[in-house]
């Protein structure tokens, strides 16, 4: 069934409809704005922002694509039923599941778990489009640059600004208790998806500390964190949305 949801997303998208582009406006070559021509489409792919600097390309190994793809499931609204529903499918299958096994199914199942339910669950119920096409994956091929300016933030990658004299890779998230991660920007890219609809997102990839420990805070607001002490999941993506700069 997937693979016959992805030859109609192929065929329609290359014989009816382009999928949607990055405007890019005459008067400033490196804004970026993603549009579409659906209104139902989330906001995590209606960004704005200006990249900077020479474009690259470069592939998405198979555990960084999974990673990537079930974080953005798992950041999506819409998909927040499927989630208790995936829980519930685990426990009735597994009914002595810990909470830690149950996060690591979902790291590992999650999105390969929607993709299937989203596929059979088509063929009676009509889904969204961007749904049809949100749960196949992106394309493996990303496009990343050095720079990208959004909500008032200059960001940097690490390799690019280590060496300046104002350093603007360091990111905070605020996470879901009063919690707070600490990272550096290793890497700014966009992600496309196929099919009629052409979902975008630019992502962080970023390298996490562990806050629990030698962290110190100024009177100023500043943070300090041990490099040394890594975040030991490997969890590296964020949307710039989500994370204000340090």
């Amino acid at each position: 069934m997937a693979q016959c949801v992805n030859e109609e997303i192929s065929y329609v998208t290359n014989n009816y409809i382009a999928p949607s582009t990055v405007q890019v406006p005459e008067k400033d070559v490196n804004e970026i704005r993603f549009t579409y021509k659906y209104l139902d489409v989330p906001i995590m792919f209606q960004q704005e922002g200006k990249i900077s600097g020479k474009s690259s390309s470069a592939w998405l190994n198979d555990e960084d694509y999974n990673i990537l793809q079930t974080f953005l499931l798992l950041n999506c609204e819409v998909f927040e039923p499927y989630e208790s529903m995936f829980e519930d499918y685990m426990m009735d299958n597994h009914p002595n599941i810990t909470s830690n096994d149950m996060t690591r199914a979902k790291d590992e199942k999650f999105a390969m778990w929607c993709k299937d339910y989203i596929n059979n669950a088509s063929k009676s119920f009509e889904f969204p489009l961007w749904m049809l096409e949100f749960v196949q994956g992106p394309k493996h091929q990303i496009t990343s640059w050095r720079m990208y300016y959004s909500r008032g933030y200059h960001y940097h990658t690490q390799s690019h600004g280590q060496n300046k004299k104002t350093m603007n890779f360091g990111v905070c998230v605020p996470g879901t208790t009063e919690t707070e991660y600490f990272g550096l920007i290793e890497e700014i890219f966009m992600i496309e998806y196929h099919g009629v609809v052409g979902l975008k997102a630019m992502i962080f990839k970023c390298h996490w500390f562990n806050i629990n420990q030698r962290i110190r805070r100024h009177p100023s607001g500043n943070v300090d964190v041990c490099p040394q002490m890594h975040y030991d999941k490997y969890d590296p993506f964020i949307l710039p949305e989500q994370c204000d700069q340090v």
